[in-house]
């Protein structure tokens, strides 16, 4: 279980959590859903992260036929939908209709529509090429710096990062607090936690930098985090994750 969430993490490490790569609920996302992570592949082919980030490379030539690919987590199982112009499902894959492969347990077209969390962030993730969402409330098996996601999750209707490529990544965290009150907690524990972090990182260094240039708002219950880096620093930042 543990080295399947840390594949994922390396597969989501193309951030740093759209539109151009599939619909954002896609059609074939399981109802208990807990985490759902959208990539566009064709557009991380052509950035820098694919060869700074060798676990991007990796991802790429894992689904190598795929156009678009959609991860879905729900606690205790993976489902992967890519979608692409697939003559024959990949193998390990199941064709369930032209242009469109699954991989995980078997699944039937969900007719209750996306997760409710995914669909209050469709306007957070729309035209971004990577996305994650993860609803709130919830505890993910993750461990170290990481685990600290899950105190950012616990107040939360729905925490997600999106990433847009090129030369410089713009990378943001957008939490909704369950309450106002709510809002204003999740944004101390992101201060923070960005604050510990940085302090294990060696002063001067590329990753102490980067933690240091992030801006967090808030306004009522959303709170936001940005900030913009180059593909080598980011990998730097998300290589942890991956071990």
């Amino acid at each position: 279980m543990v080295r399947h969430f840390r594949f994922l993490v390396a597969a989501l490490a193309a951030l740093a959590v759209s539109c151009r790569s599939g619909p954002p609920a896609d059609s074939y996302v399981p109802a208990d859903t807990r985490l759902v992570a959208g990539f566009d592949a064709v557009e991380l082919r052509a950035s820098p992260l694919r060869e700074t980030f060798p676990p991007v490379a990796l991802f790429l030539d894992t689904f190598r036929e795929a156009a678009h690919l959609t991860v879905a987590f729900s606690g205790n199982d993976f489902l992967a939908i890519a979608r692409g112009r697939f003559r024959t499902a990949p193998a390990g894959w199941t064709l369930v209709e032209p242009g469109v492969a699954l991989s995980g347990p078997p699944q039937k077209r969900p007719s209750g529509g996306p997760p409710r969390f995914l669909s209050k962030a469709a306007s957070v993730i729309a035209g971004k090429p990577i996305w994650i969402v993860a609803q709130g409330g919830i505890t993910l098996p993750l461990t170290g710096n990481a685990a600290n996601v899950n105190r950012l999750l616990r107040d939360s209707e729905f925490g997600a990062v999106t990433a847009t490529l090129g030369s410089q990544m713009e990378i943001e965290f957008t939490a909704v607090g369950r309450t106002p009150e709510a809002g204003r907690d999740v944004e101390e524990t992101l201060r923070a936690v960005l604050a510990m972090i940085g302090m294990a990182e060696k002063r001067g260094s590329d990753v102490a930098a980067l933690l240091s240039s992030v801006e967090i708002h808030r306004q009522d219950r959303t709170v936001r985090a940005t900030v913009s880096a180059n593909a080598e620093t980011v990998g730097k930042l998300l290589e942890p994750l991956t071990r």
